[in-house]
């Protein structure tokens, strides 16, 4: 209770049994610093109070980032982590409770002006026990809200009666509560919220705008009125304790009518705030009755007792200001905001899923080799800081750049698939059948954990250091700077490949405004991973019989893929993402890693045109009977087909939605009809992407890449080489001219042919 007193206008606590009431001022006691007023910031380390606003601060940071040593060594730890994020984040609430419980203790006088109270008689026979006046403003303010004495305490319930009680014993309840909207007030600080008394004390009082500041000078307690020293024997100030400056109001009550000292409490917040007090004042905020014996006399002391009717006025006037400033301060401390946009490219990160991989029993991806957890472990974004200046009453706007010192960290936030395989095979499934019809939907089966795990799981990234605007440029209003592009290394703690409901927090630590340890968040849900096939297809061509899918020529071979290029970019320009080249030794594609799987992280569309372009460009080997083998570029444009929501409800899912290009999904019921797609649990990805080009002499060939049936794609044809180039540490380079095959002569064409002929019928030559 020690900590919930101060006096700003002589920078005082309560004195305390063995002192120490430095560290009690409840500028101290709730900001969990050694001093609030010093321009330097020491947190105070021997503080008995552990839900201070500095401890609120290292909750937030800790609900967003917590994790064990090696949280994926088991299930019990993946919840238990899960477990403990929402106990931080219960934690970062008790304690803007209890900060804001000592924010608005500075709108009742008793607590800046250092009136001791206490609630009414105790056990103890009310040895200790105040006058009844000095002990009942908070219990009185408490009936009017609940409108119901039997809900005080039972030791307050006599006092009560008495109190409210008329002339012949009944109990007349004061009216209820009148509540202005008064305007929520800016500071650039936590503490000023409280106080913005400088450090030495010599501005002036009467600007001073804190909410203990305007408790303190316009209100009289009935400890500390007109001259009496509260409990460190000093004298407030203000009001004037000659009463200079008010104004005497009759008060009328039959035929003996009180005289009532009234004024208008100094506010330089908002001085045209017009208060809810009630009509006889004429705007004016009563400060107490003036004694009958001694009145106004100034050869004495003037004597004021506090009446109900006092205790109503000053509520209607402190209570809406308690509740501006305490939305003021839970403004101030969710005010660090930053933007996330995807980068040009529009991906945030790709993986090399033919990588070896299994499930283990918990449900996560793990690594053939070196068992750690397989997936995305680069995540390529742009970010700015979009916090909005703070404008103090009366002051210019206080800009809210970041400072020296600081980290930003990434943070993926996901549930997983256990039913996720490495081929594939436990995704979802569907049958192809010709719009407007719809195949059949499988769902797939395995253990416990399901499609979708319960707890939610995070991934952090290394921190980036961030030293000054230029890293993390904004924070001064409008217009907005550009932002800056940010590389995120989750290699140590990666992003599973069978993340879902995947949703992407950057998190900056550190200075921002005038605010030392400071957090700034910012926040966008992403697509869930998408899984791209691409396979040797050059032999195959599309046709209308059954089955559509045919040869080329009967004897013609299927072809090694030596190059393979993965590019990325909506509109033109793309950029290198993924490739596999001869320095990593055999070919892209042939037999029998004829296919290549890459997974992707994208943005979601924000309108029916926002479309997502890949690139694959392959070069076949130069071993041919058909002459120049001319690479030619095939790209994929149109959407990535995925599911607008994370659920998608059980009658939906018998029965999809056809023509899913013409706008985009508004409501939970909507499925595309894709007969090429995979759904592995919330993903709605096209899986598959066949490769198929002209070879020069085969006029017979279909240029057609998606048709009717696919050539199966088992998992052990999936290369497992290859680099994933979106993960260089430098600028993403511009995908590569392909390197184009050298003409040959007719008679070599010839030639070739006659050999290829020949091996068909098993001659050898």
């Amino acid at each position: 209770m020690y900590g919930h007193f101060y006096d700003p206008i002589n920078n005082d606590g309560i004195p305390i049994v063995g002192g120490g009431e430095a560290k009690n001022k409840a500028i101290n006691w709730s900001n969990g610093l050694t001093d609030a007023l010093s321009g330097t910031f020491n947190p105070d380390l021997t503080r008995r109070n552990h839900f201070t606003w500095l401890d609120a601060r290292r909750a937030y940071f800790k609900s967003l980032t917590y994790q064990t040593e090696d949280a994926t060594l088991s299930i019990v730890l993946d919840e238990y982590e899960s477990e403990a994020r929402l106990f931080f984040l219960a934690s970062m609430m008790k304690s803007l409770g209890h900060v804001t419980h000592i924010l608005q203790d500075g709108a009742q006088p008793q607590h800046s002006r250092l009136d001791a109270h206490n609630h009414s008689a105790q056990f103890w026979a009310g040895l200790f026990n105040k006058p009844l006046g000095r002990r009942m403003m908070e219990v009185y303010t408490n009936i009017r809200v609940t409108r119901d004495i039997a809900l005080a305490p039972l030791r307050d319930r006599v006092k009560l009666r008495r109190m409210f009680s008329d002339a012949d014993g009944n109990v007349d309840l004061p009216p209820a509560l009148v509540i202005g909207s008064y305007p929520i007030p800016q500071f650039a600080t936590p503490r000023r919220f409280m106080t913005t008394r400088s450090e030495g004390g010599g501005d002036p009082i009467n600007a001073r705008a804190g909410i203990f500041d305007f408790s303190n000078r316009g209100f009289f307690t009935e400890g500390t009125a007109t001259g009496r020293p509260n409990l460190k024997t000093r004298v407030m100030p203000s009001p004037p304790p000659d009463l200079t400056g008010t104004t005497l109001v009759a008060v009328p009550d039959g035929d003996e009518p009180f005289s009532d000292v009234a004024w208008i409490p100094p506010d330089p917040v908002s001085p045209s705030y017009v208060d809810a007090v009630d009509a006889i004042y004429a705007g004016l905020t009563p400060l107490g009755q003036v004694d009958s014996l001694t009145g106004l006399d100034p050869s004495i002391e003037p004597g004021l007792v506090m009446e109900p009717r006092h205790y109503r006025n000053h509520a209607n006037v402190l209570i809406p200001r308690a509740i501006a400033y305490s939305a003021g301060l839970l403004n101030y401390f969710f005010r660090g905001t930053l933007e996330i946009e995807p980068i040009d490219q529009k991906v945030f990160a790709v993986a090399n899923q033919g990588e070896p991989h299994t499930i283990d029993a918990a449900g996560w991806p793990r690594k053939t080799t070196g068992g750690g957890v397989f997936g995305f472990e680069k995540f390529r974004l742009k970010v700015r800081n979009i916090t909005d200046p703070i404008t103090e009453p009366g002051g210019a706007p206080t800009a809210q750049p970041v400072g020296p010192g600081g980290k930003l960290y990434a943070i993926a936030r996901y549930h997983r698939n256990s039913c996720y395989k490495a081929d594939l095979s436990g995704e979802r499934t569907q049958t192809y059948a010709a719009p407007p019809l719809v195949g059949a939907i499988t769902e797939p089966t395995c253990g416990a954990l399901g499609t979708r795990t319960v707890f939610q799981d995070i991934s952090v990234s290394a921190p980036i250091p961030i030293n000054g605007v230029a890293d993390l440029p904004g924070g001064s209003g409008a217009p907005l700077p550009a932002s800056v592009e940010k590389t995120f290394d989750f290699a140590m703690d990666p992003i599973p490949i069978n993340a879902t409901d995947l949703v992407l927090q950057v998190v900056y630590r550190g200075t921002l405004g005038e605010e030392p340890e400071s957090v700034a968040l910012g926040m966008l849900d992403v697509r869930e991973p998408t899984i791209m096939t691409f396979w040797e297809n050059t032999d195959y061509y599309l046709d209308t019989g059954n089955p559509p899918w045919k040869p080329s020529v009967p004897a013609y071979p299927i072809r090694q893929i030596r190059y393979f290029r993965f590019c990325i970019r909506p509109n033109g320009g793309e950029r290198l993402a993924y490739w596999f080249a001869p320095p990593l030794a055999g070919f892209a594609m042939n037999t029998p890693r004829g296919s290549i799987r890459v997974a992707v992280i994208v943005p979601k569309p924000t309108s029916p045109t926002d479309t997502f372009r890949v690139k694959g460009t392959p070069v076949i080997d130069n071993n041919g009977p058909n002459g120049p083998m001319l690479a030619i570029v095939r790209t994929s444009v149109g959407r990535i087909a995925q599911s607008n929501r994370e659920f998608i409800s059980a009658a939906t899912a018998a029965s999809p939605t056809a023509g899913c290009n013409a706008t985009l999904p508004t409501a939970e019921e909507y499925w595309c009809n894709d007969p090429l797609q995979r759904r592995r649990g919330a993903l709605l990805g096209s899986g598959l992407q066949p490769m198929a080009w002209l070879t020069g002499n085969v006029t017979a060939f279909n240029t057609t890449d998606v048709g009717d049936f696919i050539p199966s794609v088992p998992s052990s044809s999936v290369q497992p080489l290859g680099e994933v180039r979106f993960n260089d540490t430098v600028a993403l380079s511009n995908c590569p001219t392909q390197p184009l095959e050298q003409p040959k002569s007719a008679a070599q064409v010839r030639l070739n042919e006659l050999e290829e002929v020949a091996r068909s019928l098993g001659i050898k030559l």
